[in-house]
């Protein structure tokens, strides 16, 4: 993120553990998420180039999480789901996929989608609103 060749270019950061979770609380732990979320979130708010935004697993349902950064300004995150998981809509369990649209270096649009059983369908009432 401190390479001058970065600069004006999108970058997104994926990860396998979130840096926060879904209430915007440090994701971190010595027996479970970053070790290092906190210096994360450090070079994050120092770098030159920041990302667009932040990927990241681990939680099987989808959120979209913002990472507050010392300056006030926060980066987006998101976990799109599962997208092994089972159907299984009697628990309220689907895959899920997500697609980003970035424009000019910015976040323009995420579209989710959720298994129905059959395909991937657009999530109902639009990206993340069922909290699966």
């Amino acid at each position: 993120l401190a390479d001058p060749a970065l600069q004006g270019r999108s970058v997104v950061l994926a990860l396998h553990y979130p840096v926060v979770d879904r209430r915007g609380a440090i994701y971190e732990g010595s027996a479970h998420g970053l070790l290092n979320a906190r210096a994360l979130i450090r070079v994050l708010a120092d770098a030159p180039t920041r990302p667009t935004m932040v990927l990241h697993g681990h939680q099987h349902h989808g959120y979209r999480g913002a990472i507050a950064l010392p300056d006030g300004t926060t980066v987006t995150s998101f976990d799109c789901g599962s997208s092994g998981y089972a159907y299984l809509p009697d628990l309220g369990r689907a895959a899920a996929m997500a697609v980003y649209e970035v424009d000019a270096g910015e976040l323009v649009g995420v579209e989710r989608y959720l298994y129905d059983g059959e395909r991937f369908s657009p999530e109902p009432g639009g990206a993340f609103a069922t909290g699966r």
